[in-house]
């Protein structure tokens, strides 16, 4: 293969990657990228979600990790590596981080942002957003009911964090959800949005009292990710691949001389 042709075959390769799973799976996400096949769509977080994407990204891995990036431009080879950062962090947080373990916000604030998106950009008429959004909020109470079998002993803090944000999240469906949609003048599919409205709404307040009385008394687990999936996560995310400890040193050297000069600059 020339450089050219090798290019060519890698971008089809990632172009499938987007176009068969990413996109299809991260709804929420293509919809604020401009991607609108997927409006009407919510993520899957159910438990038999999150091992369909766990197969999914290793099968992705194997194939874009079988391109020797010796026969790609250095464009090419830089692309290689954006996408297997991404799947590789993506299964990083699934498999070791699991925040869909441990934070209950993933899922209120993660169905508010899905409908905020159909919100916030006029990327098609009132009438067709609001119908995509009537799909997606019908999804929305089963998402909070993966919630409750999907969280395991979370920690305190970020239970305490999702219970102060719903009050907010609440208000965002009872009355903004509403404001942006009053140009819709179709009386059946504003009786449709009413129905699937409330419904997210009820749930919401439902999540909310359960997370108060069953989850929040009793919430103990542990924030912190450890030190391999930190320096993973280092080295995925950021391409730092120092040893913690050197890295530490470093940044505690860093503080210091910032403190320092935080003082004179408060002194003056």
């Amino acid at each position: 293969f020339s450089t050219d042709s090798s290019d060519q075959a890698f971008m089809h390769l990632t172009d499938a990657f987007f176009n068969s799973y990413y996109f299809p799976t991260n709804p929420t996400t293509a919809t604020y990228q401009g991607i609108h096949d997927y409006d009407s769509k919510l993520e899957d977080y159910s438990q038999a979600g999150r091992d369909a994407n766990v197969k999914a990204l290793q099968d992705w891995e194997s194939k874009v990790a079988a391109v020797d990036p010796t026969t790609l431009s250095e464009q090419v080879q830089g692309d290689r590596m954006l996408v297997l950062i991404n799947i590789r962090t993506t299964l990083l947080t699934i498999q070791n981080i699991r925040p869909w373990e441990k934070n209950p916000d993933s899922y209120s604030s993660g169905i508010t942002n899905s409908a905020f998106t159909l919100m916030e950009r006029k990327f098609a008429a009132p009438k067709v957003r609001l119908t995509d959004l009537i799909d997606r909020e019908r999804a929305m109470p089963g998402v909070l009911a993966d919630a409750r079998k999907n969280l395991q002993n979370p920690p305190k803090v970020f239970t305490q964090i999702a219970v102060d944000q719903l009050p907010g999240l609440i208000h965002f469906f009872q009355k903004d959800v509403h404001s942006a949609f009053t140009d819709v003048t179709d009386a059946g599919l504003k009786q449709r949005f009413d129905s699937s409205n409330t419904a997210v709404i009820t749930a919401l307040q439902d999540y909310m009292a359960w997370l108060k009385k069953a989850v929040l008394p009793t919430a103990n687990g542990d924030f912190k990710i450890g030190a391999e999936a930190f320096r993973q996560k280092l080295e995925y995310d950021e391409r730092v691949t120092l040893p913690l400890d050197t890295l530490i040193a470093l940044d505690t050297v860093n503080m210091h001389h910032n403190q320092r000069w935080f003082a004179e600059v408060a002194k003056q």
